[in-house]
Parts: C-alpha cells; sequence; structure tokens
C-alpha cells in the first residue's frame, strides 16, 4: 500500500527515510552538507530506547535499533551515498510528515540543489478534530500540502489495531492515493 520501493525489490534507502528529523534539522543538514550528521562526537545512545541520536540535530536513528556506531554510520554513509546521487541524476520527491516549516526547506532545497527538479509532498496528520475527507491543495508549483486529519482520538499510525481498523483504513488509503497523485503528476 506504500509508495517506497522495498529494499526486496531494488529499492535504496536514504538518510531521511528510517530516522526521525525534526522538521528544522532537515534544512539544517542539507544546508551544512551533512557535516556532524554521524560526528561521534554528537552521538549519544540512549539505552532506554535502544537507539543513537544526534545531538547536534537531534535525530533519532529509531529504526536502528541496538546497532553499534560503526554499524549505524556505515548503513547511513550509504544512505548519504544514494541521497547524493539520486538529486543529482533524478527528480526527486520528498514526502514530508509536518506541519511546519515547509517554506523553509523548499527554499534550502531550491538555494542548495538549484539544478534539481523537485516536488515536496507535505502531509499534516493533524490531531485537531476536521471534517475526515480532509483538502488537498498546490501552494506552488513545487510544494503540494496535505491535510488529512487521524481518524480518531488516540490513533496509533504504526499500530496493527489502529492502521488496521475501518477508521485506519480510511485513513491510510486516503493519504497514500493523494500522495500518489501528487507523484504520477509531477512525473508525467
Amino acid at each position: 500500500m506504500g509508495v517506497k520501493i522495498p529494499q526486496s525489490y531494488g529499492g535504496i534507502s536514504h538518510p531521511f527515510d528510517l530516522a526521525i528529523h525534526p522538521a528544522k534539522a532537515v534544512a539544517k543538514i542539507l544546508q551544512n552538507d551533512f557535516e556532524d550528521y554521524l560526528n561521534p562526537d554528537f552521538t549519544e545512545f540512549n539505552k532506554e530506547r535502544g537507539y543513537f541520536i544526534n545531538t547536534k540535530y537531534g535525530v533519532r536513528f529509531s529504526h536502528d535499533r541496538n546497532t553499534s556506531f560503526e554499524e549505524l554510520s556505515q548503513r547511513y554513509s550509504r544512505r548519504i551515498n544514494n541521497f547524493h546521487h539520486d538529486i543529482k541524476h533524478n527528480p526527486v520527491i520528498f514526502i514530508v510528515h509536518n506541519n511546519r516549516c515547509f517554506r523553509n526547506l523548499a527554499t534550502t532545497i531550491k538555494e542548495k540543489f538549484p539544478e534539481v527538479e523537485f516536488k515536496m509532498i507535505f502531509v499534516n496528520t493533524s490531531r485537531s478534530k476536521h471534517n475526515f475527507q480532509g483538502s488537498k491543495f498546490s501552494i506552488s508549483e513545487q510544494i503540494e500540502y496535505i491535510q488529512v486529519p487521524y481518524p480518531y482520538e488516540g490513533y496509533i499510525w504504526h499500530e496493527p489495531k489502529h492502521y488496521a481498523s475501518e477508521g485506519g483504513i480510511k485513513f491510510e488509503s486516503q493519504v497514500i492515493k493523494w500522495i500518489k497523485e501528487a507523484m504520477l503528476d509531477f512525473l508525467k
């Protein structure tokens, strides 16, 4: 149902795919060309959660639990190389789950990579009560904004009892449908 090609089918990962990045940090990381992203002086292991945190940017490597720093560094070095390769050779679609800082990030990408053809899709899943239909609109040629509120109070997107519920399926299907529409429109 997702939009990313799984690794088993040849899909590759990038540094922003499988870690939690604070909204403002992504623009700073790109501006700094990943400087200190994997610097051990700015990385600590959170024993309680079982993953590393970059203290300079606030990045939580939450999908890389109980790995050594060396393993983490090798994995993310490959992902950074993938990012640099793809941003130079392919049209790029950024899908950002956040409702803040999107204009700053778009400006950073335009300035840092002026030759890159890109589209940014911002997905806001605000917990506030809105009409479930949500909304989708273009802010600019490069920015698409999708607002789809969680289907009910206490919805946790990664727990099967929520995403497999009737409301969860409707919610997830709407998000994926609008993301795919934006992607296909961009890739025409």
